[in-house]
This record gives C-alpha cells, structure tokens and sequence, in this order.
C-alpha cells in the first residue's frame, strides 16, 4: 500500500473541485483496503483451539483459560460448617486380626518381650480381597463293561466341551 503524502489544508484550498473529488475517492478507497485488512488481521488474533480448527499446539503459551461451568455459590470447598458428615465406621468382629508386638523399647532401646501389656491401640483397614480363578477339573469315569468287554466313559457337563476351556463367567459376551 502506498503512502500518501501529507498535504497542508492550503494546499487542498488552492486544488480544483475535480481534483478534490478524485482525492476524497481515492482516499475512501484507500481507507476501505484498510479497514479490511485490519478486520482480518483482528479476526486472526481472535481465533484460538475452541473457536477454530487450529490445533492446540498451535497456540504456544497463548492458551486461553478454561472456563468451568460450574457456578458459584459463595461458599467454601469442603464440609459446610454444621454437615454431619459420613465416615467409614469401626466394625465389632473384624474378619482377620492381626497383632504387632513390641519387643523393644523405641526410645532407649530397652529389652521388652518379658513385659505385659498395658493396653492396645487399634486401626480397622478396610479392603476388598484378591480376585483369584478358580480352576475345576472333570473327571469323567472310564470302564471295561464285564458283560460285552467293551469301554465305557462318563460324560462330562454340558459346556465342558475342551481339554482346556474358560469358564461361562469367563467368556466374553457378545457386544449389543
């Protein structure tokens, strides 16, 4: 784009009516090339990862700050003064227990294992125990009938079709 140069209000008082008018319309059209090129100048500045296909790699450390949907209420994260509250509680008769001795002192190294104990602190776990496959073996019985001398077998469950096989809980479902 060029460069108009600057011309003085007695410069533009000594100009003809024409020539005024071919300068105000080349200075309008002047004036819309730029106009335009800063709206898409501004338009790419606008445009981020959520508002366009850019990538967001693209936006280097420029990232806008995510917006959570999520509407205050004016009061602070946590239990709410006043709330109850729920907590895991102790059971009566645990499934296991175990006991932690205390052979020696911890403070002065003192031999402990021929004291008796004064009292216990305790702590219940909670947890859920491991999943472990059960593995079954069919036996199917085989015998030498007396009567024709032929061999007999036992026939084994429905389903028990394999030397080795997956159990019916084991097997995958067919997706719906």
């Amino acid at each position: 784009m060029s460069d108009f140069p600057r011309v003085t209000r007695e410069e533009l008082e000594k100009l003809d009516k024409a020539t005024l008018i071919d300068l105000v319309l080349l200075f309008q059209a002047q004036l819309e090339k730029l106009s335009q090129r800063v709206h898409h100048l501004e338009d790419q500045v606008a445009k981020n990862s959520s508002n366009s296909s850019k990538p967001p790699g693209s936006e280097g450390l420029t990232k806008p700050k995510t917006q959570s949907l999520r509407r205050s209420e004016g009061r602070k994260p946590g239990g709410q003064e006043g709330h109850e509250g729920h907590t895991l509680r102790r059971v009566d008769k645990p499934d296991h227990r175990q006991v932690h001795g205390l052979s020696r002192c911890p403070h002065c190294e003192n031999d402990l294992s021929h004291v008796a104990v004064s009292g216990w602190e305790s702590r219940q776990v909670f947890d859920i125990p491991p999943v472990q496959i059960e593995v079954t073996e069919h036996q199917a019985e085989i015998k030498e009938c007396p009567a024709c001398g032929k061999e007999a077998r036992a026939t084994f469950p429905a389903g028990v079709t394999q030397p080795v096989q997956y159990g019916p809980r084991l097997k995958c479902k067919p997706a719906i």
